[in-house]
Parts: C-alpha cells; structure tokens; sequence
C-alpha cells in the first residue's frame, strides 16, 4: 500500500445495452405522454480527465441541490413572489413534481480500474471464484478490482433517457398503492461516480480513502470498492464491514488516534497495519498488541476558520513531536508517515498550505531520528455544495501546489485523503410525508409589538415522518450541513399563496424541528417533501428514539455504469 502506486487511468469499453433480466424503467402504454410532461434531464458536460487515451462524456456534474433549486426557492419565497409552473404525473395520488434527475452516460470513463467488459473467460472464471473465495480478480491491465461481497444489494438499473425524478414518482405511487407514506431515499450511484472522477482529475497525486463513518450503506461501500478506493476506518466494525466487501487490509487505514485496545488486535489479526496516534499511551498500546503496525503521527493544524474544529480532541502539538517520535523509536515501533485534518467546512484555502508545510517539519524531525517517512494523509472535510461549490477547486490548487513545492513528486511520497460528505453528500435524495397539520392563528397585536405588520397572521404546523432523531440529525450535530430546504413534490401553481410554516419531525419531543418560519405554498396531510444532499452523516447517525421506521434505501445507476464497473458481482437486480 505504502509504495508508489501504478497510474489506475484507464479507459473502460461500455456497452450500452441493458443485461437480460434487469428491470428497465420504461412506460406503459401511456409512456410518450407521460415523457411529454417531463422538462428533458440536464445535458452533462464533458469532464476534463487526466492523461485519457480517449475521453466521453462524464455524467452530469449537476447536484440534485441544483436540480431542484428553481422549484425550492419558487417553493418557499414569501406570499408575494410567484413561483414557475410545474407540470403534475399522472397517477399518484394528486399531481406532483418530478424531481429532475441525472442520467449521466459514462462511455469511455477514465479512471477505473481496467476494461472490465473485454475480460477473457479465463478472467470471467477467476472472478466467479473471486465471489465464492474471496479473491481479488485481476484485470486485463493487471490493476485489481476489489472483492464485492456474498451480500448482494438490490438496485434498480436506470434506462437511457429517464432520471431519477421517475423512480421517485414511482416509489411514491408504490406506497400509495399498498396504504403506506414510510420515507425513503433514492441513492444515485452515479453521482458518485461524477465525483470519484472529478476527484482523481483536480487531485491527481491523491489516493481518497473513504471516511466510512460518513455514510456505511453497503451500496456506497460497494461502489466505491469498485471504484478502487481506499477506506477511512475509525473502529472494529467499520473494519469489520470493509473487510466483509473484500477490500484488502492494506487499503485501510484505521483512522483514529484513540482505540480500544480489542480493536487494536481486531486489526493486528486481519492484518490491518496502517492506523494513526498522537500520544504516548497510544504508542505503548500499539506496542503491546500490534507491534508490526505502520504508524502515522496526527498533527494538530490551524482550523480556526472551518465549520468543525477537530484540533481541539485530535492531534499532537508541533512542540511535542520530537518527544513523541523519540517515544516511537524507543518502542521498537515503525512511523511510516503524518496525517492532518483541517475541519470540515473549511472556508480558507491557506490552512492546507500552512498544514502541508507543518507536516513537512515533521518529516524533517523524523528523518533527524531515524525513521523513513513515506506517507502524507491530508485528510477529510471536503464538500461541493452550496458555497463550497467552487472552494473545492480552489482548495485542490492550493494542496496541489503545495505538494509540489514540499513533497515533489520525485520524492516518491504517498499522498492520501479522507473525504467523506464530498462523495456522498448530493448522492441521496430523501423523500418524507406530511403525516400532520395544525394551524396556528398569532395575535398580530400581542406579536407585533413594533407594529410594522410584518408578522404573518397564521402560520403552518406541518409534521413528516423523518427528523433530527432520524435523517435530519445533521441539524443538530453538523454545523456543515445544518439548514435544510424541503420542497413540495407536488405541482404547484403560481397563484398559490406562501405561508409561514413550521415543519416538525414525528417524535414527542419539541427539539425536533426542521425549519422554521419557512415560507412555502399550503401542504396538505398525505403530501410528500424532498430534500437534496442528505447523503453525509444523516443514514450512519440515525436513532430508534419513538420507535419510529427509519427512511428506506433504494439504489439506482444507469445501465452505462453498470457495464463498465461490472456490478452483477455485487448488486440484485430488482424485477
């Protein structure tokens, strides 16, 4: 894992027909007329890929934030502003809005590990044992696809021309049909693709080694194994889950400076090598039960201007290093290499500069006392929605210039990150009922003490099946994602009228709010509300609080996508 990786960009042949069998999300009869009704999914434009032999286009760089984002703020704008008409679908429960979704052809996808498709049969049987054994099957370039699991996953193939906004409309019109309003999302695997190549475009020189704690679902894990990254482990069961998905130990890094000791060996006996310390007792932990561990000093960094501050729990002072080292050398113990984290929702590209340049320090310190250093973690807190849209690439010059100017490429050094929420954050779209309504009329007087008569003289109480005790828990705990903007799924019309509106979560207790003072046309018992981005720390951080159901999970991803990662190995088709 620690030496110098072979470039993985390689260009997949695609087909584009859909394998026998799996469930295509064509009409019925009336299918012409439904399309009529639809906006045309969003073109997407072609990636910039690195060092391609040949490029197509990627699919869509546009998040679901931005697909809904003319009807949300049409959505909830106050009574005095119109918002654009929306076309209904025909046979659900009243006439709703279809969630544009992406398509995404990915022909010719740079990046991933080998032509797949064009494998031999000999290369057909390795991994047909690679699923029943556990081995890794190679690949006609030599490169590695990682084992895939016995557990498979239903997933719903997603034919060329249809978006996610029809698997939606018909998960809703399955529920009504059975009585049922429970919540679900509808994951877009292919969004994670887009991100994993514009990844590997603006950051070529860093491996991602995937936060698991960000989101476990087993459908992301298996995606991304396939994609060939590395995972961010903080504990024995995430471990243990990678582990299960085939991924091979030395593509782990247990990320976490203070274990338990269980978990120590759980990862000496799985072989799991790689983890990271910033203090003595941890070293005298590590010496005492994995003695073989390839350790990576934290550093604490300057995060001060980041949303959340990790420095503060995590990190060793730059003063203390050198005693620490020192420590490590005493122990018998190998320091393979340094890791920061600069917080998440980091707003200053320079504090990965001064980062890079403190951990260059330490390597220098390191090499006074003996120990080859030969890795760099840059670690996680990347985003790409909202205002963070355009920081990434900034960030990526940043980091990229830096690596150059302390760590040159011709050093050899191992570069790696954590990102978590950057990969799954727009992949999950959340849909919730409205399973409640109160309305409440204010006393203008009593309310209004300046009089200016800018309070509204009712304001909607509406209750949905999800909140913070569930998928919303991101509100309380997440200072990175803690605004959400549900918006009507249904049609509406300009002339409707905005309310203030309160939207509660199910359970009985008061903190469970969604938003507040949100203006957004009258919803109705039996009503639905989607809400973009909700795919970083939202399934992974859940409770049984009321004993209320949790959001089911359904997985899409075009037929493009399907051919050229081979996913049969992984996922059940739905039919």
């Amino acid at each position: 894992m620690l030496s110098q990786q072979p470039s993985r960009r390689h260009t997949l042949a695609m087909q584009s027909s859909v394998p026998t069998g799996i469930k295509q999300h064509s009409s019925p009869a009336d299918s012409s007329h439904t399309a009529s009704r639809r906006r045309e999914p969003p073109r997407s434009p072609q990636a910039k890929l690195p060092s391609a032999q040949a490029t197509a286009p990627a699919p869509s760089a546009e998040s679901p934030r931005k697909r809904g984002q003319g009807e949300r703020a049409a959505a909830s704008r106050q009574p005095d502003q119109q918002a654009g008409d929306t076309r209904g679908i025909p046979g659900t429960p009243g006439e709703y809005r279809g969630h544009q979704g992406n398509t995404g052809a990915t022909r010719g996808i740079p990046g991933l590990p080998g032509d797949l498709e064009g494998r031999n049969a000999e290369a057909r049987s390795k991994r047909r044992a690679h699923t029943q054994h556990s081995q890794a099957p190679e690949t006609t370039n030599g490169s590695v696809m990682h084992d895939l699991s016995l557990e498979r996953n239903p997933i719903e193939i997603l034919e060329t021309g249809r978006s996610i906004s029809d698997i939606i409309d018909g998960k809703i019109r399955q529920l009504y049909s059975v009585g049922s309003e429970e919540p679900f999302y509808v994951v877009n695997l292919d969004n994670i693709l887009e991100r994993h190549l514009q990844w590997i475009s603006l950051l070529p020189r860093v491996k991602p080694f995937y936060a698991v704690k960000c989101n476990n679902t087993t459908a992301v894990l298996k995606m991304l194994s396939a994609l060939d990254t590395g995972f961010d482990c903080a504990s024995k069961a995430e471990i243990e889950l990678a582990l299960s998905l085939g991924v091979k130990p030395d593509d782990i890094i247990y990320a976490h400076t203070t274990k338990p000791l269980s978990h120590i060996r759980y990862a000496c006996a799985h072989r799991v090598n790689l983890m990271t310390f910033d203090n003595e007792e941890e070293l005298l932990k590590i010496s005492l039960v994995h003695p073989q561990a390839k350790l990576v000093i934290r550093i604490a960094v300057d995060d001060s201007k980041s949303m959340v501050r990790l420095s503060p729990k995590f990190g060793a002072r730059l003063p203390t290093v050198r005693q620490l080292l020192g420590r490590a050398r005493e122990l018998n113990l190998e320091v393979v290499g340094v890791s920061f984290h600069v917080g998440s929702g980091c707003t200053r590209s320079s504090a990965f500069r001064q980062a890079i340049e403190d951990a260059r320090r330490v390597f220098d310190v390191a090499s006074v006392l003996g120990f080859q250093m030969r890795l760099l973690d840059i670690g996680g807190g990347f985003s790409k929605i909202g205002d963070f849209q355009e920081k990434f690439e900034e960030f990526s010059e940043v980091i990229n210039g830096s690596l150059d100017e302390f760590f040159p490429p011709v050093s050899g050094l191992e570069v790696i990150a954590e990102p978590g929420r950057y990969y799954v954050e727009s992949a999950f779209t959340l849909a919730v009922n409205v399973i409640a309504k109160r309305v409440v009329v204010e006393d203008r007087a009593n309310k209004c003490a300046d009089g200016a008569g800018s309070c509204p003289e009712r304001v909607m109480m509406y209750y949905i099946n999800d909140g913070v005790y569930g998928s919303m828990s991101c509100i309380t705990f997440d200072p990175a994602h803690s605004k959400l903007e549900p918006y009507p799924h249904r049609a509406v019309k300009k002339s409707e009228p905005r309310y203030c509106s309160v939207i509660w979560g199910p359970t009985c207790d008061s903190i469970d709010k969604i938003t507040e003072s949100y203006w957004i046309p009258e919803l109705y018992v039996g009503d639905w509300l989607l809400v973009d981005n909700m795919g970083a720390y939202t399934v992974s951080v859940t409770t049984d609080f009321n004993s209320f159901e949790k959001a089911h999970i359904y997985t899409v991803v075009t037929a493009e996508t399907w051919h050229s990662l081979n996913l049969s190995p992984a996922y059940d088709i739905v039919h």
